[in-house]
């Protein structure tokens, strides 16, 4: 699963400004999981939905394969946070603004440029994968023909 390898690489080479590295429980990688003010949640969607089986309506094969290949990530923001920042009437929330304030603290990680392979997980790459993999290592354009 894609989605799960990048869940796992982010909590071991991501740090949160002022909040460290993520912690696991489970699939589900946090960041500020106890704070008083917000937290940060990511986990595969895929994953929730096999645990939680869909309704029969629900159940489309489109809609798994779809969910297979989402990351969620969900931004819990506390009475402390709300109300520091004037938020805690329903009226001032919007849609954009909801997105800002997610896209303000995915914004606050910190990834390291450390991302690498070992030796058994290259091997398990498609010979092209492979190829663009060390083209990106190489630090390669790979946006360029």
């Amino acid at each position: 699963f894609e989605v799960m390898s990048w869940i796992r690489s982010a909590g071991d080479k991501t740090v949160l400004a002022r909040r460290g590295r993520g912690v696991f429980a489970g699939d589900t990688l946090y960041y500020g999981k106890n704070s008083r003010r917000w937290s940060l949640k990511m986990y595969s969607k895929g994953h929730e939905i096999q645990k939680r089986k869909l309704s029969k309506e629900l159940d489309i094969p489109e809609l798994k394969d779809f969910a297979e290949r989402a990351l969620r990530i969900e931004l819990t923001l506390r009475s402390l946070e709300l109300k520091e920042r004037g938020l805690h009437f329903a009226q001032r929330w919007t849609p954009d603004f909801a997105i800002m304030l997610l896209m303000e603290a995915v914004g606050k990680l910190e990834m390291s440029n450390n991302f690498s392979l070992n030796d058994d997980k290259l091997a398990l790459l498609k010979p092209r994968l492979r190829l663009a993999y060390k083209a990106w290592l190489r630090g390669d354009d790979l946006r360029q023909d």
